[in-house]
Order: structure tokens, then sequence, then C-alpha cells
């Protein structure tokens, strides 16, 4: 809850009533007739944001809509009284929503610019009183470009060259070298993955 990237995954999950929240309420007016609200591959720039980590983060990045929702679903979803959510207000250009949620309660106020820009605005608060602000445009881009992939970051950004560059230092053969008989194959396994999550989220060829 305290990334850059869960607020942004909040802000449509929330919303949209996917797994990843408690309830599911019947779509919210304000996605009716937006057929691709809830699928395909959403553009997130980044407005504002208080968390300290924003000052690191890419300013906009990709979300694969389905990927994530069947992430969150395979993931042990939380539902039911625990996690109570309720619609605020509901109207075809404004909706606002409210989910609480083991101590942290979340506001979210959506605003529709077209029929595939949100303008979409969060505060949450946590157990204790520490309040977090988050604030993103939500642009559909078309379908999933990359199977799999459930974030992706522009591949000229800075956060992806320098994950670029551990890619010459991740080789399964040289890390794994000095992994005992049983454990090198999982090892070489394990390198094989953090590979293809950088190559996922940078794009190999980019």
């Amino acid at each position: 809850m305290r990334s850059t990237y869960a607020f942004a995954l909040l802000g449509l999950t929330v919303a949209s009533g996917s797994p990843v929240q408690a309830a599911e309420p019947p779509m919210p007016r304000i996605f009716q007739g937006s057929q691709q609200f809830g699928q395909g591959e959403w553009q997130i720039d980044i407005l504002s944001s208080s968390l300290p980590e924003a000052q690191s983060m890419p300013k906009n990045m990709s979300m694969c809509f389905e990927n994530i929702t069947k992430l969150a679903s395979t993931s042990g979803p939380r539902k039911g009284p625990e996690c109570p959510s309720k619609v605020l207000k509901d109207t075809p250009q404004l909706a606002m929503f409210e989910s609480s949620c083991q101590g942290t309660t979340t506001k979210v106020t959506v605003k529709k610019e077209t029929e595939r820009s949100f303008l979409v605005d969060s505060t949450s608060v946590m157990t204790g009183g520490e309040r977090f602000d988050f604030k993103a445009r939500y642009r559909y881009k078309g379908a999933c470009s990359k199977p799999g992939a459930s974030v992706k970051v522009q591949g000229s950004s800075e956060q992806c060259q320098a994950m670029k560059l551990q890619l010459a230092e991740l080789d399964p053969k040289t890390m794994c070298a000095d992994a005992p008989p049983g454990g090198k194959a999982a090892c070489e396994d394990q390198i094989k993955a953090a590979r293809a999550s950088i190559e996922a989220i940078c794009g190999a060829g980019n």
C-alpha cells in the first residue's frame, strides 16, 4: 500500500470492483459505455503523490488490467465484511468510492474526461492517522501488448536503464556456480525469473 505502484493499482481496483477489493458492486455509471474499462492496457500518468517513493518512480507506466486481475484472484483476494466498500457518489461524469481494510480507509474520486480517459484522485488514511495522497490520469491504450506482463515502464526511462544494466550481471551459470549441487537448478531458475521480470517491465528490445 505504501508504494506508488500500489496506489496506481488501487485507483483502478477500488473503482472497478475487481477481485483486489472486498465487495463487488455493480458497474458504476461513470464506467458504463466505456467498453475498455476493466480490460486491456492502461497508461498511468502520475500527476502527484505524497509518497516519498514517488520521487524516484517513473511519471508514467502501463498496466495490463487482465494480468493484474488474474494475479489478484490467484493470490487470495480479500473479501467479506472485514473489507467493506461502498459507493458514495455515482453519476455519468463523477464517482466517489470508499473502501476500508485492515485499518486503512481509502477514498477514491474518479472524473471521466473521455470514454478512454479517467482522472483518479485517492486518499488513504492508515492506522494511526498517517495519510497518503495519489493523483493520476488513466488512459486506455488497447489490448495488452505483452502476455504475462502486468506492469510496463518506458524503456528509455532512468529506472529501466538501471534495471537493464543489471541484466549483464544476472547470468544464471555465473551467479549459481557456487550453489550446492542440490540447489543449483533452483538458483538458476530464480535468476532466469528475475531476468524475465526486468525484460517484461522494460521490454527486452527497447
